[in-house]
């Protein structure tokens, strides 16, 4: 009965705060009863998640340049699969009946399947977001463009729904009005489109979206 959380990964021995991750085809976590989680710390390469048997969360947290890959498809159980961190792009792919939480930060990211799907990207200059795979239940995507700096405009990437009860799409020029100007120069925030195709389990969407913004130096 109770809740466990068992960690995936070991130190590096570099002395540089890395972690690796040890999981691989032959190992085997049963987490029993209760409610556990599985800490995955990824440097590099593949992501394996194990032979998995009663172990309800997946927590991701990615240093790899290259980007993340995570597939739980197949893995029975998984009610929820968080992607806390990454350093590159995020790739995806979970089971009906397993939530999606991804956090990232200037990083692009690619959903496929799962129950409620929840992305918070902040930071955006070209990211694109999709997500596909037709996923069960509710699907909400926030994109915040990257402030500007020195002057530079920033041009935030697409973002692309498939499927989903519910669809809720915000896409903001950037954090703040001071974000707007960068070193006393005007700046220009210009968001990317947004597409959405609902399919039969689809009854509601929702998209707000800043206009592209001009802003004069004060």
């Amino acid at each position: 009965s109770n809740d466990d959380t068992i960690i995936g990964s070991i130190d590096s021995g570099e002395g540089n705060n890395a972690e690796l991750n040890t999981l691989s085809n032959i190992d085997v976590i049963d987490g029993g009863a209760g409610t556990d989680t599985l800490k995955v710390n990824h440097a590099a390469g593949d992501v394996t998640l194990g032979n998995l048997s009663n172990v309800e969360v997946v927590e991701v947290s990615s240093a790899a340049g290259e980007g993340v890959t995570v597939d739980s498809s197949d893995i029975a159980g998984i009610t929820d699969l968080n992607l806390v961190k990454a350093a590159g792009k995020i790739d995806l792919t979970a089971a009906a009946e397993t939530n999606v939480d991804v956090a990232s930060k200037g990083h692009a990211v690619d959903v496929t399947g799962g129950k409620d799907v929840t992305i918070n990207l902040t930071d955006a200059s070209g990211d694109n977001v999709t997500v596909d795979g037709a996923p069960k239940g509710d699907v909400n995507v926030t994109a915040t463009g990257v402030a500007a700096a020195n002057g530079t405009n920033v041009t935030m990437g697409n973002i692309t729904v498939t499927g989903g009860s519910t669809i809720n799409v915000t896409q903001q020029a950037t954090s703040s009005t001071a974000a707007l100007v960068a070193g006393n120069t005007a700046v220009t925030h210009t968001q990317g489109d947004v597409t959405v195709n609902a399919d039969a389990s689809t009854t509601a969407v929702t998209v707000k979206q800043d206009a592209a913004v001009d802003a004069d130096s004060k």
